[in-house]
């Protein structure tokens, strides 16, 4: 992420303010990006209604519910460039907000995409459009929370010591990478993180199966020094977590008071489908703070196995492929 020129935003769909719209604008500050503003708009009743009956009714109902949110975002557009930013704005009918975006961030070579999520009781819920988008979407993505700041004062990157070699290890440092670029460029203060799996399982050999944890923990230990040390990290922004990922980091964001963690999300195959990996589900679910998710190198092959890319170009860039 050293060289961010196009970023994503998803807007509103009910035309609502959006911390996503005030975090992008601050990154497009800071690193002179352009802003791509899109909202995908739908609405099931128009969509499925009875066309035999009543063909013009529903093309014109579409016409005016596009339309509506057109010159919603024209305003919020005007309103960003009269900041001194560039900005595109598009509004796109579809029922797979994913498909649209995943379309999109390609045509547009995006960067970054950043997305609010909402807030239900006391938690921040991901809605299953969400949970997609957070599978499918082929750029690093940034969730944040409705009542986030325009920038993040505090960073934590979540790696994975012991998958450190090989794939595991350029996938590591791309990780710590973005972290350390996203705290420079917002002049936030970043850490690295690293959660030894340990909790106590009953057994018949308690003293052996110690000794064997103490082992795995000072492997796991000697494994997060090591890539620290590799990408040169301060000792002082080192922390090395005991215990279940989700819990422990969950309590660091909370008493380090950190504003984004990025983490990396795996995959494997699963009914030819996209599956992120259960680590990172668990702490999608459970972390009190934004979130930045990147994938590995060779995603968009993988990518291509899943969707029909071509297609989707087809559906939604039209006029790119005639350009």
């Amino acid at each position: 992420m050293e060289a961010i020129q196009n970023i994503l935003v998803i807007a509103d769909s009910h035309m609502l303010p959006s911390a996503a719209l005030g975090r992008a604008a601050s990154v497009a500050h800071l690193t002179g990006a352009r802003l791509w503003l899109c909202l995908i708009a739908y609405e099931p009743v128009i969509a499925t209604g009875d066309r035999s009956a009543h063909p013009d009714i529903y093309r014109l109902a579409q016409n005016e519910y596009v339309g509506e949110r057109e010159r919603w975002l024209s305003q919020r557009a005007v309103s960003l460039r009269d900041q001194g930013l560039k900005v595109h704005h598009e509004v796109v009918w579809s029922a797979s907000m994913y498909e649209a975006i995943v379309a999109k961030v390609i045509e547009h070579r995006v960067d970054l995409v950043i997305k609010e999520i909402s807030r239900e009781h006391s938690r921040w819920r991901h809605t299953s459009a969400d949970w997609k988008l957070i599978r499918y979407c082929p750029s690093p993505l940034m969730l944040v929370r409705p009542d986030a700041h325009s920038h993040p004062g505090r960073i934590a990157a979540a790696v994975d010591a012991f998958q450190d070699s090989g794939d595991g290890a350029a996938f590591n440092e791309l990780i710590v990478r973005t972290a350390q670029w996203l705290g420079k460029t917002c002049s936030s203060e970043w850490y690295v993180v690293s959660a030894f799996p340990w909790r106590h399982v009953p057994s018949a050999n308690e003293a052996k199966l110690a000794v064997l944890l103490e082992q795995a923990s000072r492997d796991h230990r000697l494994a997060f020094t090591q890539l620290c040390d590799r990408l040169q990290v301060d000792a002082t922004a080192r922390y090395h977590l005991m215990g279940n990922a989700g819990s422990v980091l969950k309590k660091f964001v909370e008493e380090r008071r950190i504003d984004l963690v990025v983490l990396g999300s795996h995959y494997h195959s699963l009914f030819s489908r996209l599956v992120i990996g259960s680590t990172a589900e668990e702490l999608l679910a459970e972390l009190p703070s934004d979130l930045l998710l990147v994938k590995p190198a060779g995603f968009m092959a993988e990518l291509a196995q899943h969707l029909d890319l071509p297609a989707l170009a087809r559906r939604y860039c039209p006029a790119a492929l005639t350009a």
